[in-house]
């Protein structure tokens, strides 16, 4: 057993004794010597046997003797000692004790705790930890409950500990709440203990407890972060997406932005998106939206997650197959799907009943059965067949008519191979805009001339990409967008729209008619090359077509230019002028051809352009050293340049 005795007053003293005995004194139980500053604490330790008394919940007299070891200061402490009584019952006993000191007298009061294996003060069952709380909860706000066990009832609860003053305890059923409006910048956590006390006056603490003020946060979501494509002909309502969140501040609301946002409905506890739109992906393969969670606390923070829904084909699966049209109703209103061998095609019509899906045709040629057996003046028939996709082997056509299309928007090349360049008749009257021929593997290159196209004047937007070989392209009177390829090409823009026209790694000839429009050189998918592009009909920027706003660009990447930033306005500047520059960042250097040549620059590596006055030359050095390597990427036919006007720096 043991008796902590703490002795309020004695804090000032020094070397001091200590004796437990019973009420006369005779019967010693314990005698403790302090040493040094004594720091207010006696621990008394003896055998429950040694108690006086014979049975073991005999109430117990029981005195406690303090005398100074320090004769010259405190000598003569009072050695009677006050009497007190305890017993294994009661844990504690006030009792006084006398102290003289040069005729004078004082008195002290202490306190002794008794702890046995039979007997303890309250005993708590609650939670060690508090469960945490989000910032801005409000001053009464319950945020734990206090819960002992003990003999001696009823029990009441009272607070103590760093933060103590900050909460309130029910003295009854233990309820702690917070007293303060919670602000984590303010305060992130309080500190406190517990202190239950019985009937009787026996108290016990709790061990340390800590709240915490979690950080008010917006909503994070739980849900996928893509959505499952659905068919073009779903019902509308349909369910495409349920979307889920959490936040410490209870509840979360949902709601939809975004572009497409229109298209759908979403229930704003539940989460669930449905369709507000028929789909049809020939008008529309995609939406994009946002899902936006908003949380029920004060601040109404808020989380977005953009998403994307695909809508796959709902039509036909179809092969054609030898002497046999296709025709509606096998093909549908939603996009179809339709396989062919050129074999199974004579004369043959392939026609879809809507000129606004988006169908999709595969042709399969070889050196036996060739493309122009069926792209002829009278070959088959394809109606409202709106995307064409060849795949051609070792393919022997010379001249393909594609007068038999109606109502077609792309031609493109699967991996494919020619035995012979190919021209291209009528190629402007079935209203495709997207050509593109760079998966055609062999080297014989294409023609489409704007004589043979059927329809010069056609002003539709088309995109025409070359192949591997020499092709000549020529737009038409709509916009253009001409892509060479690597091949040398003859490339001719729009005889009366806006043409953007790339080269490629061949030395091409690149022609812009002479119009007021404004024209575009890309240059964006090259990085360093040697082969020099011939610019022609260059109109070049002047006073006249800066008012106007159709001089012509020069396109370039800041990928695979890095000295330049996309946006950035290129500066001209001489030679002269470069070399006193403390950057060279987005300058083009301007001067005679062979100045240029033997001028190196401090780049850091990062390559300088310049324009050649003398030989209208557009140059590169990809370390700024053109001494040791000018690559030449462009011929004008005119000297009239300006920098700021004809070079824009992109991100493509």
């Amino acid at each position: 057993m043991k008796l902590v005795a703490k002795l309020k007053g004695f804090k000032d003293y020094s070397d001091l004794k200590a004796t437990l005995s019973n009420k006369k004194g005779n019967q010693i139980l314990d005698t403790i010597t302090h040493t040094g500053d004594f720091n207010g604490r006696f621990v008394f330790r003896f055998e429950k046997g040694e108690l006086p008394g014979k049975r073991k919940r005999k109430k117990a007299s029981l005195k406690i003797t303090l005398e100074s070891l320090n004769d010259s200061n405190e000598a003569n402490l009072f050695t009677g000692g006050e009497e007190f009584t305890f017993s294994p019952l009661k844990q504690f006993k006030r009792f006084r004790l006398a102290k003289k000191k040069k005729n004078s007298s004082r008195s002290f009061f202490t306190q002794g705790t008794l702890i046995t294996q039979e007997t303890t003060g309250p005993v708590f069952t609650s939670p060690t930890s508090v469960d945490s709380i989000t910032e801005g909860s409000t001053s009464g706000t319950a945020i734990y409950l206090a819960a002992a066990t003990g003999n001696n009832t009823p029990l009441i609860y009272s607070l103590t500990g760093q933060d103590a003053n900050f909460l309130a305890i029910n003295p009854n059923n233990g309820e702690v709440a917070i007293m303060e409006n919670t602000d984590h910048g303010a305060k992130s956590s309080y500190l406190f203990n517990i202190i239950a006390t019985d009937s009787e006056g026996h108290s016990t603490t709790s061990s340390p407890l800590t709240l915490s003020i979690n950080k008010d946060l917006p909503p994070s979501f739980t849900s996928p972060i893509t959505v499952t494509p659905i068919k073009e002909d779903s019902p509308l309502g349909s369910i495409i997406y349920n979307a889920s969140a959490t936040d410490n501040s209870g509840e979360v609301t949902f709601s939809l932005s975004g572009t497409d946002a229109a298209s759908f409905k979403i229930d704003a506890t539940s989460g669930a998106v449905s369709t507000q739109d028929d789909f049809n992906i020939a008008s529309k393969d995609s939406y994009s939206f946002t899902v936006v969670a908003t949380e029920s606390g004060d601040k109404k923070q808020q989380t977005s997650l953009p998403l994307t829904l695909n809508i796959t084909k709902a039509g036909a699966t179809l092969t054609k197959i030898v002497r046999k049209d296709i025709l509606p109703p096998e093909t549908t209103t939603f996009s179809d799907s339709i396989s062919c061998e050129i074999g199974t095609i004579n004369n043959d019509t392939i026609q879809d009943p809507s000129p606004s899906d988006k169908d999709t045709i595969v042709i399969k040629s070889n050196q036996f059965n060739k493309l122009d057996s069926i792209f002829t003046a009278f070959g088959a028939k394809f109606i409202n067949i709106e995307d064409f996709k060849i795949e051609a082997s070792n393919d022997g056509s010379a001249e393909l008519d594609l007068s038999g299309i109606a109502n077609g928007k792309s031609f493109i090349f699967s991996p494919s191979t020619f035995t012979a360049a190919t021209t291209y008749q009528n190629w402007g009257t079935p209203g495709i805009a997207n050509y593109d021929f760079s998966e055609i593997r062999s080297q014989h290159g294409i023609n489409l001339n704007n004589a043979d196209s059927g329809l010069p004047t056609n002003r539709d937007r088309i995109k025409i990409e070359g192949t591997l070989g020499p092709d000549t392209v020529e737009g038409l009177s709509g916009d253009s967008h001409l892509l060479g390829g690597p091949g040398i090409d003859n490339l001719r823009g729009s005889t009366a729209g806006q043409s953007t026209i790339a080269g490629g790694t061949g030395q091409d000839i690149i022609t812009f008619p002479n119009q007021n429009v404004q024209n575009t050189i890309d240059l964006t998918g090259q990085t360093t090359t040697t082969s020099r592009d011939t610019i022609t009909g260059y109109v070049g920027a002047n006073a006249a077509t800066k008012q106007a706003g159709s001089f012509d660009l020069i396109q370039i990447n800041d990928g695979a230019f890095p000295n330049y930033t996309a946006g950035a306005t290129v500066q001209q500047k001489t030679i002269i002028e470069a070399g006193a520059s403390p950057s060279m960042a987005n300058i083009l250097i301007v001067g005679l051809d062979a100045e240029i040549k033997s001028q190196v620059f401090p780049t850091g590596n990062q390559g300088l352009l310049a324009f050649a006055t003398d030989t209208s030359k557009l140059v590169y050095a990809p370390a700024g050293n053109f001494t040791a390597n000018t690559q030449e990427l462009l011929q004008l036919d005119s000297n009239i340049f300006s920098a700021p006007d004809q070079i824009k720096v992109i991100d493509a």
